[in-house]
Formats: C-alpha cells, structure tokens, sequence
C-alpha cells in the first residue's frame, strides 16, 4: 500500500500542477491552454518512444561528479527542456513572444508529467524515497523557476542588456539544482546535504509562485 501510494504521488504530482494551472488562467485562454499541454504530452511521447528504440542499457557513471552530472543534466534537462521549447516558440507563431513565454510551465509540465515518470521508472531500480518524492518535487520546482524568469522576460522586466543576461545566467544555474541534488543522493553523501539543497530550492520556488502583494 504504502509502495503504491509512493508511485501514485511521482505519478499525479505535475498532472495535478498542471490542474491548478489550468483553472488559475482566465477561460477565454483554456482552449488553446488544453492544445498546448496535449504538445507536450505527445513531445514525451516521440522523446521516450526515441529513447526505448535507440537508446543505449542505462549506465550510471560511477567515476565522478562532474560525469555524473552532465550524464543527468544533459539527458534529463539541458536538452528535453532546450529542444521542446524551442521547438515551441519556433511553430507557436501565432502567438506573441511575451504570450509564448507564459506557457513555459504547462508545455514543459505536461511533457515532464510522461518524461520524468518513464525515466525514473526506467532508471531507478530499487524506488527510494528521493526518486518517488524528492526528485518530482524538485523538478516541478525547477519548472516553477524557470517559468517565473520567462514571464517576467516577457514583461520587459530586465531594463539594461547586463541584468537580462545575469538573469539567463542565474536561471540556466538553478536549473542545474536538481541534477546536483541528484548526484549527492546517489553517491552516498550524506542526506543532509542533498535534504538542505532541496528544501530552499523548493522554498525558493514556492515564494515565487506565491500571490504577491501590491
């Protein structure tokens, strides 16, 4: 029981953000919010489908961190989230860039909501209790983030050139985050460290989707 509720919990916890997300937007926008998400969903599904076919055994590099890192980064991060997005404000024409980039989160939500799932089902024989809740959360945070610096982008909220690219900069770092949290946990650090990391990282993101007052 107790292993199925650890399952349904990595399994639901970007569907139902993505829930709240939907009925958080004006109704005028949640048609074209719906074909959005389905991008997503159907993006994962050529990403895994790609991966079952091609994709080489699982391999974990055992060597060092800076390996392990761009193993993880690379795969479960820097290029799902690059290539989807991209791709996105390449086809989404139509809309306006400020209006592309507010549909940061529910694009690469819905994609992580079958991506992440597969690869932890995949890859992390025996489940843990960080793989089941520490890494969706911290994922669903980094989405959080992420999202935050893409609307206010949008917004023209960085005047100078020099504060747009020190916030890239800071935003591509924290994107890093959940793979550095990853790494400390599987390579037996002590969980202090990787519990530390995760809890401000998720605190951080928590303030910035918070209602703010005026």
């Amino acid at each position: 029981m107790n292993a199925m509720i650890s399952k349904l919990f990595m399994l639901l916890l970007l569907p139902v953000s993505l829930f709240v997300f939907y009925f958080n937007r004006e109704k005028d926008n949640r048609a074209h919010l719906l074909l959005v998400m389905f991008t997503g969903i159907l993006t994962a599904s050529v990403f895994v489908f790609i991966k079952i076919l091609f994709a080489e055994p699982y391999y974990m590099p055992e060597v060092s961190f800076l390996k392990a890192f761009l193993y993880f980064y690379l795969g479960q991060t820097f290029f799902p989230m690059a290539v989807v997005w991209a791709l996105f404000l390449l086809f989404a024409r139509k809309d306006t860039v400020s209006d592309r980039f507010t549909l940061f989160f529910p694009m690469l939500a819905a994609f992580y909501a079958i991506y992440l799932p597969y690869r932890i089902i995949d890859e992390a024989l025996p489940y843990s209790a960080f793989c089941l809740f520490v890494k969706p959360v911290l994922y669903l945070a980094m989405l959080a983030i992420v999202h935050d610096f893409f609307v206010r982008l949008g917004n023209n909220s960085f005047a100078a050139t020099g504060t747009k690219i020190l916030n890239w900069i800071i935003t591509v770092v924290l994107t890093c985050v959940p793979t550095v949290a990853e790494i400390f946990w599987y390579q037996g650090y002590l969980w202090v460290i990787w519990a530390a990391i995760s809890v401000v990282y998720t605190a951080y993101a928590v303030y910035l989707v918070l209602p703010k007052k005026d």
